[in-house]
Order: structure tokens, then C-alpha cells, then sequence
């Protein structure tokens, strides 16, 4: 399950959303775009801040996993994690 993309048989690891770079979106910081994505299934603050503060890969995914989802999340879940990619590459000129 994800990764970095292979573009014409080359890893590309700038690609992964697990990648650890900072990214602000509406005045908060993340330590990834998995971070971002995963921050924004929840349905409250305390949530939020707990994914938020797991870091920007794996544990951040498992703690996305223990929380309730937002009732509107498999239609918007789609934009959320292209908006946190769009910030990713926005914001990190080096990737």
C-alpha cells in the first residue's frame, strides 16, 4: 500500500505521502501530507491534535485508523489528500 510512485521504472520518493516535510494549510503545520489527510478525518479537536503531534508516517496512519470519520469523508477524502499534495510541492521547492 503506497510508496513512492515508480515513474518510468525509477522511485521517485518525493512522491510518498509518508515523506517527512512540513506543510501549512490554513495557518496549521503538518509534518507530512499523510499527516494533513490523515487530520482531516476527524470529526474533533482532540483527535485532530493527537494524529497531528504522531509524527509524519506510520503512526500517524495507525492513529488515523482509532478515530470516528467525518459523515462526509469518502466523498471528500479524495480533494483533502490532493489539496495536502498540492501544499507538499508548494511549499518544498527542494522535492
Amino acid at each position: 500500500m503506497g510508496g513512492p510512485g515508480v515513474i518510468d521504472g525509477t522511485e521517485h520518493p518525493e512522491t510518498d505521502n509518508f515523506l517527512p516535510c512540513q506543510l501549512v494549510i490554513d495557518g496549521i503545520t503538518y509534518l507530512s501530507s499523510e499527516n494533513y489527510f490523515q487530520c482531516t478525518k476527524t470529526t474533533n479537536e482532540l483527535d485532530r491534535e493527537m494524529i497531528l503531534n504522531s509524527g509524519p508516517g506510520d503512526a500517524c496512519q495507525l492513529a488515523g485508523q482509532t478515530v470516528g470519520l467525518r459523515s462526509d469523508w469518502k466523498s471528500i477524502k479524495s480533494d483533502d489528500m490532493y489539496k495536502g499534495n498540492l501544499a507538499k510541492f508548494q511549499q518544498n521547492e527542494d522535492l
